[in-house]
């Protein structure tokens, strides 16, 4: 069975649900041909999708190595460590001894490779909170809704963004404790600005 197969399996098991078995198809269709950068990419994408982002990442940077003058394969790379990295920080903030300064070196890199992420920038804004630096909390958590405003109601525990006159009687946001005690943090749910294509 060639690659072409595999892969044409793959994509049937996953329009029966079966991501499992996709992921098992599109592994065999890297074993007959190695050397594919685009069977690399597509079969990143489902299995980024399926929470396997460690294996997703890799396939992601081998099809960049592969094919390094198609931008589309680096960029989507960048985008997958990005999301490895903001998932390693929120474990970090959210640990029994939270560890807010490491999860800032992590968000910070994952900030510069998907200058998109919504999410990382509104744990950053958590992360700077924990910190004592609400001024910069507040930057972040403006630059994450201004990327996803539907991250009005998942910003970090404890803390909102208020309207609060300034000077010149426009208005600033800050970071403050919440008074209504919303508790943890939710994830956004629903397609990511700039995210990748289902490579379909």
């Amino acid at each position: 069975m060639d690659g072409e197969t595999c892969m044409r399996k793959a994509y049937e098991a996953i329009f029966q649900g079966n991501f499992e078995a996709a992921v098992a198809w599109f592994l065999q269709a890297l074993e007959r041909e190695p050397g594919n950068a685009d069977y690399h990419y597509k079969s990143s994408i489902t299995i980024a999708r399926s929470g396997r982002l460690d294996l997703a990442l890799r396939l992601a940077r081998r099809a960049a190595e592969l094919d390094p003058g198609d931008r589309g394969y680096a960029y989507h790379a960048r985008v997958l460590e990005a999301r490895l990295l903001t998932a390693e920080a929120e474990k970090l903030l959210d640990g029994a001894a939270p560890r807010p300064v490491e999860a800032l070196r992590l968000l910070r890199r994952a900030a510069e490779l998907d200058p998109l992420s919504a999410e990382a920038r509104m744990l950053l804004a958590e992360a700077y909170r924990r910190l004592g630096e609400s001024g910069r909390a507040a930057d972040c958590a403006r630059q994450a809704l201004a990327l996803r405003p539907d991250l009005a109601w998942a910003q970090p525990r404890e803390v909102a963004i208020q309207e609060q006159p300034s000077e010149n009687g426009k208005g600033d946001a800050d970071v403050k404790d919440d008074p209504g005690g919303r508790g943890g943090r939710r994830r956004p749910h629903g397609p990511r600005s700039g995210q990748d294509g289902d490579g379909g």
